[in-house]
């Protein structure tokens, strides 16, 4: 009721103004208005981006102190490692066998000695995490009340091979990423692809795709390098604000791709990674839509490290098939289930699969936990409700 109140005295206020709706028949400018309900949010957006300049401070200051805490640790692990390569050299392995136990236990020790540290910085990033989210819904917000406002000097760039690297640089800097805070300026910084990722408002986001080194073993899987889609990706809002990943899943795997992939002009990252319960293991396949919701589409599971994933030409509608299976000798997918995207339903239309059968899609309206000690552990999902 408060809020309401709020705005009413707001308009009022504004359409008294001349040429802002008031007696002289002039229509409000939808700029102007978006700018006068978004002063609020931006005020908003101000308090919580000073908190997390501080909180950025603070976690800077705990790094440090684990550092500090961490280096008995490390001192007395390379001492451990030393001495067993030691009496290994000297053929005394068995009956140094006292020593090394001594070297272990003082090793767990000043683990230990470290914990309350490790254990600080560790709520700090969930704490980072946290308000990067507020901060990011408090944009979005701003963006769908001014229409979508000017692009970002440093993410034009990104545009540019010749100034994406710096610009990038920048971007990190302005997020407090990748031990980037404007003073370490020689960090490298190497931009392999960039992709732009429309929206159905407002101006794109765009995913980046930083050189960190990352390969595949497997020689029908793709490792990183430029122009491809594949490694640790970073997305940005046109402002330059970065958002967090999906789940923290910032690296397409050697099978990913991030393309429009149901034909309806917004891209998708598609992906493979390994998951786990306290009973086993399987593997995740799954379909995100780049918007700041980062809400996935679609998730498939199987348990075999043998399976995979590829994606299909598009159809005339511009729709990719995904066609998961079992790998054969020279890489290719033998298809044992093909999902496509519906533009009438909005989903991605396949089989279900099943906890007991080779693969399962995975249900949002049912607990994933179950779902997944059930998939483990070949049984039946228990009933709904119960």
């Amino acid at each position: 009721m408060v809020r309401g109140v709020a705005l009413c005295l707001l308009f009022s206020a504004f359409s008294a103004l001349p040429g802002c709706g008031g007696d002289d028949g002039h229509d409000t400018e939808p700029a102007v208005v978006g700018t006068l309900l978004a002063a609020p949010v931006r005020a908003e957006l101000d308090a919580q981006l000073t908190a997390w300049r501080a909180h950025v401070a603070e976690k800077r200051r705990l790094e440090e102190a684990l550092r500090v805490a961490e280096a008995p640790w490390r001192k007395a692990q390379a001492a451990w490692l030393q001495l067993v390569k030691a009496l290994r050299a000297s053929g005394r392995l068995e009956a140094g066998r006292a020593e090394i136990a001594a070297a272990r236990r003082a090793t767990e020790a000043a683990s230990r000695t470290a914990g309350p540290a490790r254990l600080a910085l560790h709520q700090a990033l969930e704490d980072d995490w946290t308000l990067r989210l507020d901060i990011l819904d408090l944009h979005v917000r701003i963006q769908k009340l001014e229409g979508g406002g000017e692009i970002d000097p440093d993410i034009k760039a990104l545009g540019d091979s010749k100034t994406r690297d710096d610009a990038l640089r920048r971007l990190l800097a302005r997020n407090a990423l990748d031990g980037f805070d404007g003073k370490n300026t020689k960090l490298p910084c190497v931009v392999n692809h960039v992709v732009w990722c429309p929206q159905r408002e407002g101006p794109p986001m765009v995913a980046v795709f930083k050189s960190e080194g990352y390969v595949e073993e497997e020689p029908f899987l793709r490792a990183e390098g430029p122009g491809l889609p594949i490694g640790y990706v970073i997305l940005f809002l046109s402002n330059g604000w970065a958002v967090p990943y999906f789940q923290g899943l910032n690296v397409i795997e050697g099978m990913g791709v991030m393309q429009d992939l149901t034909g309806d002009g917004l891209v998708e990252a598609l992906d493979v990674i390994p998951c786990g319960t306290s009973r086993g293991d399987y593997y995740q396949c799954y379909v995100l839509p780049i918007t700041p919701a980062q809400e996935d589409t679609l998730q498939v599971w199987w348990r075999k490290e043998s399976w995979g994933v590829v994606v299909l030409a598009p159809d005339a509608s511009g729709r990719c098939p995904v066609v998961i299976g079992p790998r054969a000798a020279d890489g290719t997918i033998i298809e044992k289930a093909r999902f496509v995207w519906s533009a009438t339903t909005k989903r991605w239309m396949g089989p279900a699969g099943g906890t007991r059968a080779d693969f399962y899609r995975y249900d949002p309206a049912r607990d994933e936990n179950a779902q997944a000690d059930a998939f483990v552990d070949r049984t039946p999902l228990p009933a709904v409700g119960r």
